[in-house]
Formats: C-alpha cells, structure tokens, sequence
C-alpha cells in the first residue's frame, strides 16, 4: 500500500487518512511544507492523528530528513538503481504509480544527468478499473478504428485507455504499447502491474516514435497504443503507423480535438476516426462525449 512509503514515525496517520479516499488521485510531498491529497477534485490535508481536514494550519509537514527516507523506501534503499529513471524526473513504484521528482538537476551537454536534493515528491496514484469503457468499447469497435482520448490531465484518460487495450487484446487483437513513461502498462519483473489482456505486448522506456518505429519492424501488430501525443515526431511516426495499416489508440493533453488540430493538424493529416473527450461538471463528476 501506498502509505507503506512513508517514514514511520508518520505512516500509522497517512494509513488512517489514505484509507478513507477511495477515490485518492495524488500525494503531494514537499520539504518544510504540509503534505496534501487530492481526491474526486478536493484538496486535503492530513492532521497528527490520521484525520483529513481542509484546514492547512491542522495538517502535518514533512520535513527534507523524511522526504529523504521516502525515497530510500521507494527504491529499496538504492537511488542508483533508478537514475535513468530519476533524471527523466520520475520513478514507477511496484503498483504502477508514477512518482515525479523535484530538485537540483545535474545538467552535462544540455542533457540532465541527475536530480539530487529531492524536495518535492508528486504521488499520481495507478489505478485499473476493469469495464470502465466498456459502454466506449461497444461504440468504437465494430470494427477497429483509430481512437484519440482527449481531456485536461488527471481526468482518467490513461484509465480509460487502459481498459481499452485490455477490452481489445481480449477481443483476439494483437496489441503493442509503446509506453515511453513507464506509466500506462509498467513491467516489473517481466510483468505488467495491470491486466492489459491476453495479446498484448509492450516496450517501455523510450521515445514513442522510435517505440513505434520498433513495433512496427518486429510485432506485426494490429494496434499500437500509446499515451499522450505531445510532439511532431510522435504525429509522423503514428501516421506512418496509420499508413502501414495499424490502427491506433492514443491520447492527447487538451480541452476539445480542436486543440489537437491546432497543434498537429495544420497540413490536414486528419488520422483519428473517433475522438473522444472526457469532462468533468462541477462536482467533478467524469462524463464521456463522442466527437
């Protein structure tokens, strides 16, 4: 469990309080400030004796010692272990759940060799909701089409998607993620942290254009997934892809598809046959719209 990476003098009160969200999103994790959870678009703090409040001055501090001892908790004692994963400013924990770094970056050459004097922690919370798109999947698969998922970020769009790959591979589609943060099908031992179905393959840990690329030459997929579309080389090599005959599942940062054609679509590349866009109303219920 997640609060099993908390000093502890201080896990016995974020068990208490972690145990009542169910629908906990992030942890954040500062030096010298007070740690702070976010759950269904509310912000939380934490007191001594395990309670949320609202009240920041009722809330707990960490302090650089304890940030420094969550992090040898999260690596087993062994930054080493993780710096290729650490000067990217993340690291993937044993459930899946991506941990972004903050601190003084060693920088050689215009590339970052290294973050020391951690002082901030960002916790985004993995989670697997098996049939969330089933309704989703009924609509875009009568035969496979190519899917972009587009929300602001942290609206469950990797969630949706991962359900997507699982629902399809399942189906008897062979699938390939090119998953470049390690977030949305992390491999531990060999094995995805989450059910990503039966006929699914991933490569991790590198540029999506070359992961693409890489797939394309050796899996003989039927689909490639990837998560969150973000440069000029992801659009070509997943237009290459669509060119080649695979389909593609992806998802895009934005506000509506016309933000992802503002960005990619200027010379009318329209690849995608489906969009869909996931909003929240006012009490940050999600809904799903098909464009």
């Amino acid at each position: 469990m997640i609060y099993n990476y908390f000093p502890e003098e201080i896990r016995l009160c974020f068990k208490k309080a972690i145990e009542k969200l169910n629908t906990l999103e992030e942890i954040r994790v500062r030096s010298e400030k007070n740690v702070v959870l976010y759950a269904a678009g509310n912000k939380f703090f934490v007191t001594p004796d395990g309670h949320l409040t609202k009240n920041a001055q009722a809330g707990i501090k960490v302090h650089q010692i304890q940030i420094d001892e969550i992090l040898k908790l999260m690596t087993q004692n062994s930054l080493y272990s993780v710096q290729d994963e650490i000067k990217k400013g993340f690291i993937t924990l044993k459930n899946g759940s991506r941990v972004g770094l903050c601190g003084k970056c060693v920088v050689n050459h215009d590339k970052v060799e290294f973050i020391k004097n951690i002082s901030s922690i960002n916790i985004r919370i993995a989670k697997e909701v098996k049939d969330c798109a089933l309704e989703v999947f009924k609509q875009i698969y009568t035969y496979p089409k190519n899917v972009l998922i587009v929300s602001p970020p942290g609206y469950g769009k990797t969630t949706l998607l991962r359900d997507i790959i699982r629902l399809a591979s399942n189906g008897g589609e062979n699938v390939s993620i090119v998953d470049e943060r390690c977030e949305l099908a992390p491999i531990i031992n060999g094995q995805s942290v989450f059910d990503i179905g039966e006929n699914t393959d991933v490569i991790c840990d590198l540029p999506k254009n070359l992961g693409i690329e890489m797939v394309l030459r050796s899996m003989n997929p039927q689909i490639i997934a990837t998560d969150e579309i973000a440069t000029k080389e992801d659009f070509d090599a997943i237009f290459k892809a669509i060119n080649s005959g695979v389909k593609i599942f992806a998802t895009f940062h934005g506000n509506s598809k016309e933000d992802y054609f503002k960005k990619f679509c200027s010379d009318n590349k329209i690849m995608f046959d489906n969009y869909i866009y996931i909003h929240k109303d006012t009490s940050s219920k999600r809904y799903i719209r098909f464009e």
